[in-house]
């Protein structure tokens, strides 16, 4: 317990502890995860050395000269009362690996027995317990769930219970993505994780006034967007007609006032009878952002996401918003598959020319042979796909599939 409440040097002497088979010797729980391989498509390491990755980069976060990777995490890092929790919570959040069932639950009875046989005190052990059994929420909500409902961010939120775990969660979960591999991280996560964290935060502040539904996330966010539009000389009477065409949809609650100005700007008094396609690179974010504004039409989803995917980029996100005009906003946010970020400038004119060309076509034609082919890591990984329903409303169902990433799939559902 002193080598973990050390200033510096903890990283050090864990490796230390490990490297002589140590820290296996005091810890059998830990022997067993030495030298235990993880058949999955994200793991590049053993368990033992994605562990010992996950401590070193906790303690980067306390390390000033490394500030520049996690601002953010290096900030809220130097505010915790007790680190050595957060490293005995990284040393234990996969320890039970190996052993069948839920890792996360029978590491967290671990990581109690252990605060227990060193004397700490019931509350360190219960956090530390707590952040090795839900050390999986923050990645999950954060990469699956529509970030801008308010529901998800409450139902986080009361999960979370306090500032105190959020901000031990968010540090452990940053720390343990980035020590599964290195080409797993890119600036679009970032984004997630941090909204995530920004918004649950917000939320867990009494002081601060959070919508509790979508209908009144909507009408703040139109209130501060008109409020921006007037400073830029833009009458509320000039985008009626385009805000009322959008007001069945979830255009307002799922964008920000600061996007939804942006997108209004744009497109408020374009012409109804054509196409209408704008791509930037959104450097926030770390992806490029399509934004396409067109008469309806069967199969618009698929003529796109096809299109994309013979340019090579992965859509990260989609949102796509029907409005009342017979005209369709689609909004697409897609990274470089070489890259793992947004694409080059250079290629712009070409994505935009290659998505017009095939909107002009009547129909869609898929054949398997026009696909990408299947990467050959991905092919050795048997991913059964699972399909759920699950009904929100009277009036909304959302189904969710959740199958092997690779090059195709949302082409073929051709929605």
């Amino acid at each position: 317990m002193e080598i973990f409440r050390q200033p510096n040097g903890v990283n050090a002497a864990v490796k230390r502890m490990h490297s002589y088979g140590f820290l296996g010797a005091y810890l059998p729980v830990f022997q067993k995860i030495t030298g235990l391989m993880q058949f999955d498509i994200f793991h590049a390491y053993t368990v033992d050395e994605h562990t010992m990755l996950t401590i070193r980069n906790l303690r980067r976060f306390f390390v000033d000269a490394y500030t520049y990777e996690f601002p953010t995490a290096h900030e809220i890092a130097n505010q915790l009362c007790k680190p050595e929790l957060l490293f005995l919570a990284g040393l234990f959040h996969d320890i039970a690996k190996g052993r069948g069932g839920s890792h996360e639950v029978l590491g967290a009875e671990d990581a109690f027995n252990f605060a227990k046989q060193h004397n700490l005190s019931k509350k360190d052990g219960e956090m530390i317990g707590w952040l090795v059994r839900r050390h999986l929420d923050f990645s999950g909500i954060a990469q699956r769930k529509d970030l801008s409902d308010p529901e998800v961010i409450t139902y986080f939120a009361n999960l979370m219970g306090d500032q105190e775990h959020l901000d031990y969660l968010y540090l452990l979960t940053v720390a343990d993505v980035c020590a599964t591999s290195e080409n797993v991280w890119n600036d679009w996560k970032n984004s997630l994780f941090l909204e995530l964290y920004n918004q649950t935060s917000n939320a867990l502040d009494l002081s601060i006034s959070v919508p509790k539904s979508k209908s009144k996330k909507a009408l703040k966010t139109q209130e501060k967007a008109k409020e921006m539009l007037s400073k830029r000389g833009i009458s509320s009477t000039d985008y009626k007609d385009f805000w009322n065409s959008l007001a069945k949809s979830d255009f307002f609650s799922r964008q920000n006032s600061l996007e939804v100005a942006r997108i209004t700007k744009i497109l408020y008094d374009v012409d109804l009878d054509r196409t209408h396609l704008f791509l930037k690179n959104q450097m926030r974010l770390g992806a490029s952002e399509l934004i396409i504004y067109m008469p309806d039409r069967d199969y618009l989803f698929a003529h796109i996401t096809l299109t994309l995917d013979k340019l090579c980029v992965d859509v990260v996100e989609a949102r796509v918003y029907s409005t009342t005009s017979q005209m369709t906003l689609v909004i697409f946010y897609f990274l470089s598959r070489e890259t793992h970020s947004f694409v080059e400038e250079s290629r712009h004119a070409e994505v935009l020319h290659k998505i017009r060309e095939q909107l002009s076509l009547p129909d869609i034609y898929i054949e398997e042979t026009n696909l990408p082919i299947e990467p050959r890591r991905v092919r050795c990984f048997e991913t059964p796909t699972e399909i759920n329903f699950h009904k929100i409303s009277n009036h909304m169902t959302e189904l969710s599939i959740n199958t092997k990433d690779i090059p195709g799939p949302l082409v073929q559902n051709r929605l």
